[in-house]
């Protein structure tokens, strides 16, 4: 055979093996790459950003300003990766507060579910305490103030206007910024247990006036018993504002 005619064949040859090995590296890289598709795992991040968008939409008869707060995802987590959007679906709430778990479904190419704690918050204005003040004290304006708190976290009967609280009196002593409620307050009495008080009865110009000693305090429009110093009769009335008790 010439020299032309075997460097014919040692062309035809290379040629082959060439395209045989470019066959072979593409075979490789398609299984690779569709490998690679089936082992594409679930961003954690979309996750918890179906589950706040699902709270929010769920909550949005609520007023107030709102946040949620998604419980942590174990990082280790490997869901494969949704082709269909996620959804979201109620699970649970608890019946205090409020914490809730939600879950997220997945329906393709491979069908999973995960269950997710989230917790809502609810901020809003509540009267706190602008010092430390001690028991006993008969709040004013300087006393207090107005502060944004989560309100779904708030003790029974939280104070959401200062106008609720001045003018009474502290039962225990408070630490600054403490919230206030109801049960922290009392009236301060009008008249106090044992102090001598006008009895007044009827109206206009035909009110009669007697001397009593008060048996219990009282505060402004609440019914005391008084007890008539002259005839020593225990009779009731509504405290006035102004410290005399009126007498049906």
């Amino acid at each position: 055979m010439s020299k032309i005619g075997t460097r014919h064949t040692d062309l035809r040859r290379w040629g082959t093996l060439l395209l045989a090995l470019v066959l072979l590296l593409q075979g490789a890289w398609n299984a690779g790459w569709a490998a690679s598709a089936r082992t594409a795992t679930q961003r954690l991040a979309d996750i918890e950003q179906v589950v706040r968008s699902y709270v929010l939409a769920s909550e949005a008869a609520m007023d107030g300003e709102r946040e949620v707060r998604v419980g942590a995802l174990d990082p280790r987590l490997r869901l494969q990766a949704c082709s269909a959007p996620l959804e979201a679906f109620s699970v649970s709430r608890a019946t205090r507060g409020n914490a809730l778990t939600v879950g997220v479904r997945c329906t393709a190419p491979q069908p999973w579910t995960i269950y997710v704690s989230a917790r809502v918050i609810y901020r809003g204005p509540v009267v706190v305490a602008a010092r430390a003040l001690a028991r006993g004290t008969v709040l004013t304006e300087h006393d207090l103030r107005v502060a944004r708190k989560d309100v779904s976290a708030a003790p029974a009967g939280v104070l959401t206007d200062p106008g609720q609280a001045v003018g009474r009196r502290l039962r225990r002593p408070v630490a600054a910024g403490a919230t206030l409620t109801s049960a922290l307050l009392e009236t301060v009495p009008v008249i106090e247990r044992g102090q001598r008080v006008d009895l007044v009865a009827g109206s206009g110009a035909l009110m009669v006036r007697m001397t009593g000693r008060a048996l219990m305090d009282g505060a402004a429009g609440q019914r005391i018993r008084v007890r008539n110093v002259k005839s020593r009769k225990v009779v009731e009335g509504t405290v006035d504002p102004a410290g005399f008790v009126r007498v049906d």
